[in-house]
């Protein structure tokens, strides 16, 4: 179960009340918090960031990396856009996939070939990824 909630008001909260905050970073084992966490989840909203962290994966994304990627969810498909470019901006590529959201990690890697075959990988590896 993968969850991710940021916000500094939150730090300063947990911190007052001296929450371990282990055990809000890494859930893992605490089967207790899924019934709290369930309705903070909104599946379109995970079923784009599954397809978007694909890419990212895929593309050894980091905060070097000048890569990005949105997906939305649109009459039951799932659109999915991205580009990588070199920090200057000199060099870029973009495309988009489109598809069947029940499987959002192929639209990932679908939109990550794509890109590759576009020149990505020319621009990573000058990146050193």
């Amino acid at each position: 179960f993968d969850f991710g909630i940021a916000a500094v008001g939150g730090r300063l909260r947990i911190a007052e009340h001296r929450f371990n905050f282990s055990d809000v970073l890494d859930p893992a084992g605490r089967i207790d918090l899924l019934p709290l966490l369930a309705p903070l989840n909104h599946a379109d909203t995970a079923t784009c960031v599954r397809a978007e962290r694909q890419v990212s994966r895929r593309l050894g994304g980091s905060c070097q990396v000048p890569l990005g990627t949105h997906g939305v969810l649109e009459a039951g498909r799932l659109y999915l856009t991205g580009f990588v470019a070199s920090p200057d901006g000199q060099s870029f590529v973009h495309d988009q996939v489109e598809g069947d959201p029940s499987n959002p990690e192929s639209l990932g890697d679908a939109l990550s070939e794509k890109l590759l075959a576009q020149g990505a990988n020319a621009i990573l590896s000058a990146l050193g990824t």
